[in-house]
């Protein structure tokens, strides 16, 4: 069971009444939140429950253009995750980061609004390139990276996954 916490033009925040973390989830339309697995709940007003995390379905069309004035109050969102590739929204907001870390799997970082830091590799090898709206940088398997808003952002995030 959940608490929705706000809709915008965008999509719905939502919180799950176990205290797990909120996530925000993109509509069109409140029959796309019902087919992401948020239902009103009709015995209590204003509360609503989940089936499962949602993520879109093979060709289903995912709306990934810039939130533009929703920015701030959304959050980051897997899309969509196949045994082979994921895909998500990062939200970042100015001076908010994303720890250094590793995947396996190749992976693009896309910035589709404001702008990034993106730095890859340790130490003498560490790069950081600052990614603006439109641009994109590919980063091999296993390649230590992390990310820092430098303006309030969003970045498509796609990794290859190896099982």
């Amino acid at each position: 069971m959940g608490k929705r916490k706000g809709i915008s033009e965008s999509g719905v925040q939502f919180k799950p009444f176990d205290g797990s973390t909120e996530y925000f989830i993109p509509w069109q339309n409140p029959a796309l939140v019902a087919e992401c697995g948020i239902n009103q709940d009709p015995e209590r007003a204003g509360r609503y429950s989940r089936m499962a995390i949602p993520h879109a379905v093979a060709g289903q069309p995912v709306d990934v253009r810039p939130l533009g004035a929703a920015l701030r109050a959304a959050r980051t969102v897997a899309l969509f995750k196949s045994d082979e590739l994921e895909v998500m929204r990062i939200v970042l907001l100015a001076g908010k980061s994303v720890p250094p870390h590793a995947v396996p799997g190749e992976t693009t970082f896309q910035c589709l609004e404001g702008r990034v830091a993106l730095t890859s590799g340790a130490g003498a090898e560490a790069k950081t390139e600052v990614l603006s709206a439109g641009q994109l940088v590919y980063l091999t398997g296993g390649a230590l990276h992390s990310l820092l808003g430098v303006e309030d952002a969003s970045v498509l995030v796609t990794i290859v996954l190896h099982r």
